[in-house]
């Protein structure tokens, strides 16, 4: 579940690019940039809590999630994730995850001119599709790992409906940004 948020995080990190490269340098200050990071993180923020305190041993072993006042700072964020990646052995993981969405941000949408044929206001809702899935993977797992008294259930949802959701939404983006034959 962790390395699914993870992967939610580096998506909208990279989907905030996606938005600045799509805008034209004199709008750079489109209000929707700032709103998506602030809407986006919000759902992050609450997801990582969930996921901490259901599947990581809880949240009052992280002074950042049990106190949020607490030293709350870009700095610490950062170190506090890495304290999660690192105390589970999660580093290869998660350098792959970045390396893959960032070799997609460089292949796909510059190389390719992707960003020529999209907009900020369509790039604001892309993400949104995985908000959606964990909501269901921590609501459905939640309940699969209570009835069953093993978390390989939710796990299992999780995986599923990754997979389904990566498919669809890789096929859409190629479809939909696809450079038209003249």
């Amino acid at each position: 579940m962790f390395l699914f948020w993870f992967e939610n995080v580096i998506i909208g990190l990279f989907n905030e690019l996606r938005m600045i490269v799509a805008v034209p340098f004199v709008n750079r200050v489109l209000p929707g940039i700032p709103f998506f990071c602030i809407h986006y993180g919000m759902f992050l923020v609450a997801h990582g809590v969930i996921i901490i305190d259901l599947f990581g041993g809880g949240i009052r072993q992280y002074p950042l999630l049990a106190d949020p006042m607490l030293n709350f700072s870009w700095h610490a964020t950062a170190m506090f994730l890495w304290q999660i990646i690192h105390e589970n052995h999660l580093e290869l993981a998660a350098l792959g995850l970045a390396i893959s969405r960032g070799t997609s941000f460089v292949a796909d949408y510059l190389r390719s001119g992707e960003y020529r044929r999209t907009t900020a206001q369509r790039l604001f809702w892309q993400p949104y599709g995985r908000i959606i899935v964990l909501h269901i993977a921590l609501i459905g797992g939640g309940i699969l790992i209570k009835a069953s008294h093993s978390p390989l259930a939710g796990l299992i949802l999780l995986v599923v409906l990754k997979i389904a959701l990566d498919l669809a939404g890789h096929l859409w983006e190629r479809n939909k940004l696809a450079v038209q034959p003249a």
